[in-house]
């Protein structure tokens, strides 16, 4: 009985960590894809539009998107207030645009830990359950004069099954992890050049609309 509730307890808390797992994958994977189509859409739209109005435009309809985010905060539609009105209209907007790009960055980032964290204890969790399931079954051979192969081999293989059933859910952890971080890596980087370079367009255009409307 000892044997069973260790390994029903080790499988319990594995399944769990499984479970959470994947729906980290799936949520990351769909984060980070969101990310990735409007990069391409405002890098796309910053070739294709002849000057700012008319790029500002092409995301006037999509008020929830990154990229609508990035131009608003960039163009000083979201110029923060309060003590902030103290600095010049150009100084407003850097800090909006990086509030901005700090939310998309924690939104890419989100979860990362959990998986690092699963991917490094799952392993040691089925170990658990491995000693536990042996220490059981020692246990009960202790307490019979006679012990047959059949009589240890079940006790002895579920309990080794703890350790591959811990490796199975640390693997995908670790892969997931891995991947997500380099391609958040890769993202940010991405949005920081497209960001840079729509408030140099900012700059340059002089912006006469978003003073206006921040004053």
């Amino acid at each position: 009985m000892v044997i069973d509730v260790g390994i029903i307890g080790t499988a319990a808390v594995l399944a769990l960590m499984s479970l959470t797992c994947w729906t980290l994958i799936i949520r990351q994977w769909f984060a980070l894809r969101w990310i990735q189509r409007n990069i391409d859409a405002l890098g796309t739209a910053l070739v294709a539009s002849p000057n700012l109005a008319a790029l500002s435009q092409a995301f006037s309809n999509r008020d929830q998107e990154a990229c609508k985010r990035i131009l608003d905060a960039a163009q000083g539609l979201e110029s923060p207030g309060g003590t902030y009105r103290q600095l010049e209209e150009s100084s407003r907007r850097d800090i909006a645009l990086r509030k901005v790009l700090r939310s998309l960055d924690q939104l890419m980032s989100r979860g990362l830990g959990l998986l690092a964290s699963i991917a490094s204890t799952a392993p040691f969790v089925g170990l658990f359950g491995t000693v536990w399931g042996i220490f059981g079954a020692l246990s009960e051979i202790a307490q019979v004069s006679e012990a047959s192969i059949q009589a240890v081999a079940q006790p002895m293989g579920e309990a080794l099954l703890m350790t591959a059933a811990g490796i199975a859910v640390a693997l995908p952890a670790v892969l997931a992890y891995n991947r997500f971080s380099r391609q958040r890596k890769d993202l940010a980087n991405d949005l920081w050049t497209l960001a840079e370079d729509i408030r140099q367009i900012s700059n340059s255009a002089g912006l006469p609309h978003a003073q206006g409307r921040s004053a």
